[in-house]
């Protein structure tokens, strides 16, 4: 029992920091400057919904800011969230996928 209200609140904290991160992704406009340092920006996933995992990974790579890099942590989900993280792996090479 213990474990199951763990993983849905895993779940639940996962889904907030997604929503958290695509909100302020969002809001922020960088100018850039070839002085201007690199940026990680680190994206938790655990079971996150899919349309919300896409939402904030585009909103991530579609920054003013070109010297980003996308990290992504997977903590063992169970749904599509990693196939999905695979895919924007291998189809850009700003997001760094790790499990």
């Amino acid at each position: 029992m213990k474990k199951l209200i763990l993983n849905r609140l895993k779940k639940v904290i996962s889904v907030i920091l997604v929503i958290l991160t695509t909100m302020l992704l969002s809001t922020i406009s960088f100018e850039v400057s070839a002085a201007d340092p690199k940026v990680s920006i680190i994206i938790p996933v655990y079971n996150t919904p899919q349309n919300l995992l896409r939402d904030c990974l585009e909103s991530a790579k579609n920054q003013t800011l070109k010297e980003i890099e996308i990290i992504c942590v997977d903590d063992g989900s169970t749904d599509g969230s990693g196939k999905i993280l695979d895919e924007y792996a291998k189809s850009d090479q700003s997001p760094k996928v790790n499990t």
